[in-house]
Order: C-alpha cells, then structure tokens, then sequence
C-alpha cells in the first residue's frame, strides 16, 4: 500500500522555499546574459513573474506526485524536484535552494 501524500506539508515546505530563494540573483544572471523570457519585454522577469513561474512548476510536479515517489519539472531556466517524502529542491543555474518537510 502507497503511504498517502501530505500536499499541505509538501506546500508549506514549497512557501518556506520560495520565501528564502535569491531571486535578485537570478535576475543578475538573466540581465548579464540577455536572457528574457517571452513575456518579460525584452528585460528580466520581475520576481512576481518568477514566482508565478514557480508556483506553475510546483503545481505541476503535485500531479507527477500521484505517479512517482519524486518528480522534476523545469521551465524559464528554473527546476524544481519535489518528492512524496516532503523535500522540495529549487534550482536556477547555479543557484539552488532546498528544504524538507
């Protein structure tokens, strides 16, 4: 028998990753190398928008969660891996934050 997946746990290991990830840092990388996403007019993604990106990937990788014990989903030079186990993992090139729940 599967042990059942705590989404409330694994969320609020996701908000608590989230709140400490640099995303300044990112934005530093994204303008020393021209990279922009479709959306961003030519410039940066601000941090709501990368934050919004990451939400999106986060929902994503919950539904994996119903098929696997840890999942990966990526977009925009993010990557986030989230496993039944409560870890939540957020990387952007070189830069990574990650917590367990």
């Amino acid at each position: 028998m599967t042990k059942k997946i705590d989404y409330e746990a694994i969320q609020k290991t996701f908000e608590d990753t989230i709140k400490y990830f640099n995303f300044e840092e990112c934005q530093k990388i994204m303008t020393a190398t021209n990279w922009t996403w479709f959306d961003s007019n030519g410039k940066a993604p601000t941090k709501e928008s990368m934050m919004n990106c990451l939400r999106e990937l986060f929902r994503c990788a919950l539904e994996d969660l119903e098929e696997s014990a840890i999942t990966s989903v990526s977009s925009g030079g993010f990557k986030i891996i989230v496993s039944r186990s409560g870890k939540v993992y957020i990387s952007f090139g070189k830069h990574s934050n990650g917590a367990e729940g």
